[in-house]
């Protein structure tokens, strides 16, 4: 499945948070989406050359914004 998103190239942000909010619908919890389908997005960003752990923090902290900005 990994190998599918990265067939998406530069869309897999868009895809990748689209999936997020999936599992976050599947699961009721955010962590545990970020546990479901951290391989896919491991596998994934190493096929487009993308640092994992970026589009790790990238993905976890799209969802946590009112941390970054209180009045967001």
């Amino acid at each position: 499945m990994g190998l599918a998103f990265a067939a998406t190239g530069i869309f897999y942000p868009m895809s990748g948070t689209l999936l997020g909010w999936l599992g976050v619908a599947l699961t009721a919890s955010d962590t545990a989406s970020n546990v479901l389908f951290g391989g896919l997005q491991r596998v994934t960003s190493e096929q487009l050359g993308i640092s994992p752990v970026l589009m790790a923090f990238v993905r976890v902290c799209s969802r946590r914004r009112c941390v970054i900005q209180p009045t967001g």
